[in-house]
């Protein structure tokens, strides 16, 4: 991941002062096609889809550029086909130009580049080098909600977001059942987001006494932190970590009753899927990461009074791991109530 970021700051960099004069040959919108790229980040991928969704409803047929890891997130009847990255450079879609290209990616050098490449007129965020390729630059305003954001990225093209509006992910809709899901899991580059595994046994236990099913969730990656979870616990937990692929996740969540996650893309999932759901911040801020919609709800008490984490500058982790700890199993406890 950080030799990947290396190349992406200086070769892409370079690239970009590169290919800078072409943003000069900005042609006419005429056919309303346009191409979103996103090439990363299941959670930020989800929040986009309200704003690509505003976009399609204003009569534009939306294809995504995204990779193997985020593209279950774009089957949706909204958009009109999704491009892998992985084949992109095989395939004939490479010398096709959309008339709008549309820069999902916050601070990317790459994503500009593909953004370049693709579209006759191209959109992005206003920040960085990278802002130099774009045609339109729009402001990222980070003192609002990412879904916001996304939101204004489209406005260049007078779209405008409808009121708060929840996009389920593909996946068959479940009986609920009386289960609580509990997510411990970060990304692999976010790891000042973990909660103590002391505490998440704690709030296990007592949902458990409380008369509550729980089940722990996550990926592979996830389950030596989800056993250790486990055995500090007092009561029985089940755990499907490791045990779904992530489509078939977007359908097993629908069966929770109520959900608890880190600052994380299962977090964005359960709230998608209409799970009243609870996130946890430290290093980050809900104001920008609040699982979206109404019904949810946040446990932020940071121990220092900058957010750490500023995904659009590049700055998706901290070197502080007590980032968490002032979050006290209590104060979920108190927050699930609210919600369920």
């Amino acid at each position: 991941m950080k030799l990947q970021r290396a190349i992406d700051r200086y070769v892409g960099a370079a690239l970009i002062l590169l290919l800078w004069p072409l943003k000069l040959f900005s042609r006419k919108i005429q056919n309303k096609e346009a191409v979103f790229i996103k090439l990363w980040a299941i959670g930020e991928s989800v929040l986009t889809l309200p704003a690509l969704k505003a976009l399609h409803d204003r009569g534009w047929n939306v294809t995504v550029l995204c990779t193997k890891r985020n593209a279950s997130v774009y089957q949706q009847p909204f958009i009109k086909k999704v491009l892998l990255m992985e084949r992109f450079l095989t395939i004939e879609r490479k010398f096709q130009k959309f008339d709008v290209a549309i820069d999902g990616e916050p601070y990317l050098n790459l994503s500009a580049l593909f953004t370049r490449w693709m579209g006759k007129h191209c959109i992005g965020f206003a920040h960085g080098s990278r802002a130099r390729l774009y045609n339109e630059r729009v402001p990222y305003k980070d003192m609002q909600h990412v879904v916001r954001t996304y939101g204004d990225l489209m406005k260049p093209l007078q779209v405008e977001l409808q009121a708060q509006t929840l996009i389920p992910l593909p996946g068959a809709k479940r009986k609920k059942l009386k289960v609580i899901g509990l997510a411990p899991g970060v990304a692999e580059s976010g790891k000042s987001r973990v909660w103590p595994a002391a505490k998440w046994a704690v709030l296990a236990d007592t949902l458990i006494k409380q008369g509550n099913k729980v089940c722990f969730v996550g990926n592979q990656a996830d389950v030596a932190s989800v056993q250790r979870i486990q055995k500090l616990m007092k009561e029985k937990a089940q755990s499907m970590a490791g045990k779904t692929s992530l489509t078939e996740f977007f359908s097993w969540v629908t069966q929770c009753k109520a959900f608890v996650g880190c600052d994380s893309g299962t977090m964005h999932v359960a709230a998608a899927q209409g799970v009243p759901t609870i996130g946890l911040f430290g290093p980050n801020t809900p104001v920008r990461f609040a699982p979206y919609g109404p019904a949810n709800g946040s446990v932020y008490k940071p121990r220092y009074k900058k957010p750490c984490i500023n995904v659009h500058l590049g700055q998706i982790d901290c070197d502080h791991q007590d980032h968490m700890t002032n979050i006290q199993p209590a104060d979920v406890l108190t927050a699930l109530r609210r919600i369920a």
